[in-house]
């Protein structure tokens, strides 16, 4: 894959990200974008496996669960996850070019 081709295809998957805020981690289409995501980063820096394990390091759930954890701790870590795997896909375009 040629550094134009993996430029367009990461921002897709920036652009992606809007579509998942009002879904959750454990949606179908969550789910299929993450997959799809960590696949095109092993696929575009297959040399490279920090970059896979780092995007892998990303939580999209709260590390630490409670009785008195509640549904806003989801939201807000979800927000988190998906912000914080924006700005390592934005890295990673900014590596490209």
């Amino acid at each position: 894959m040629n550094h134009e081709d993996a430029v367009t295809r990461l921002n897709n998957q920036i652009d992606h990200i809007d579509t998942l805020e009002s879904k959750t981690p454990y949606s179908h289409e969550f789910a299929k974008w993450h997959g799809d995501t960590e696949n095109l980063i092993d696929e575009i820096f297959d040399d490279e496996t920090r970059y896979i394990d780092d995007f892998k390091a990303i939580y999209f759930t709260p590390l630490f669960l409670s009785c008195t954890t509640d549904e806003s701790a989801f939201r807000e870590a979800y927000r988190g996850g998906l912000e914080e795997a924006r700005n390592f896909l934005l890295f990673l375009v900014e590596e490209l070019e």
